[in-house]
């Protein structure tokens, strides 16, 4: 990226949501936070029932690598994820700047036939209430894992909104 935007402060973090400093106003926002599997945060920050229920699941299994195998809760999120992803982005496949949308396993895409305008799509997406970081021409999530209905929707139509206002 030859024109990183710029970086948000994060204050804090609480199941799908991050607190951040706007530099607009300096005032706190809280925002959806649609790139949270980008690094180690697929699960959420500080979620107590999921804290539980890896305790329980070391009783019955404690790791499966997902390399050729599964588990049921596994299989089932991946269908719920991919549902939510699909038919929450697809009204940007009416969009004229818009190649392609897909979902597959936890990540949703909008494909643009340019390169994104990283700042602008941000800023727009933020305005909606959710954390994107665009990449190339990709207008993508990786939402938490422990997203909620409400949350994937929220993430869809910031990123559906952002991309029909910066580029049409």
């Amino acid at each position: 990226m030859t024109r990183p935007g710029p970086a948000y402060l994060v204050e804090s973090a609480s199941g799908t949501r991050l607190r951040l400093r706007l530099r607009v106003d300096g005032e706190p926002r809280e925002v959806v936070d649609a790139m949270a599997s980008w690094w180690c945060a697929i699960h959420g920050y500080a979620v107590p029932e999921l804290d539980a229920a890896a305790r329980a699941q070391l009783d019955l299994m404690s790791h499966v690598m997902f390399g050729g195998l599964t588990h049921s809760p596994a299989v089932e999120l991946g269908r719920r994820l991919v549902a939510a992803l699909r038919d929450g982005l697809a009204p940007a496949a009416g969009l004229a700047a818009v190649r392609e949308v897909r979902a597959l396993g936890a990540v949703g895409v909008v494909e643009l036939d340019r390169p994104a305008d990283v700042p602008a799509v941000t800023r727009s997406a933020l305005d909606a209430g959710v954390w994107v970081r665009p990449f190339g021409n990709l207008v993508y999530t990786m939402p938490p894992y422990v997203c909620t209905a409400e949350d994937l929707a929220t993430i869809t139509a910031g990123i559906v909104s952002a991309v029909k206002q910066v580029h049409g």
